[in-house]
């Protein structure tokens, strides 16, 4: 099991759920150069899939969709 608060000395870590998929979104449509590469648009569908995908044999329990922020601001998210 990951320590998630352990993750970061400069910001705060939370798991993310399928309430924050707006502010996601918000990050996401600010990467364009990344959605270039990708061949796709971020959608708050796409965000929500990723919530919940996990890989055959892995449980949602195991699942971690990590935001990062600076005071309020989301700055990052990654999922393991």
């Amino acid at each position: 099991m990951i320590d998630i608060l352990k993750l970061s000395d400069c910001y705060s870590v939370r798991k993310m759920n399928d309430s924050d998929a707006e502010v996601i979104l918000r990050l996401c449509k600010s990467n364009t150069l990344y959605y270039r590469y990708c061949n796709k648009e971020p959608s708050k569908d796409l965000i929500i899939h990723d919530l919940h995908i996990t890989p055959p044999g892995i449980d949602m329990s195991d699942k971690y969709y990590i935001g990062f922020f600076d005071g309020e601001r989301l700055i990052a998210v990654r999922y393991y």
